[in-house]
């Protein structure tokens, strides 16, 4: 395997769509504000299917937290123990 000496000229920004995309916003997602404001905004943000995941898992444990057992989602393994 061979390595590519990497040309900082080739390097190209992340269109604000792509970088949209990546943090996972819906398509119909409106955002407000200047070039700086979305920028902002996008680098700051939580991607939104990891803040779905993280909202069900605390769902299911409130759902579940007078049982103690080990839940399971996915590779995250969480012990759900009352207190």
């Amino acid at each position: 395997m061979t390595c590519k000496q990497l040309n900082v000229n080739d390097l190209k920004c992340l269109f604000f769509i792509s970088v949209k995309d990546a943090q996972t916003f819906p398509k119909n997602f409106i955002f407000n504000g200047n070039k700086t404001d979305l920028e902002q905004v996008i680098g700051n943000a939580v991607p939104v299917k990891l803040g779905e995941f993280v909202a069900k898992c605390i769902n299911q444990y409130m759902v579940d937290k007078t049982s103690n057992r080990l839940q399971t989602m996915g590779q995250l393994e969480l012990e759900l123990e009352y207190v």
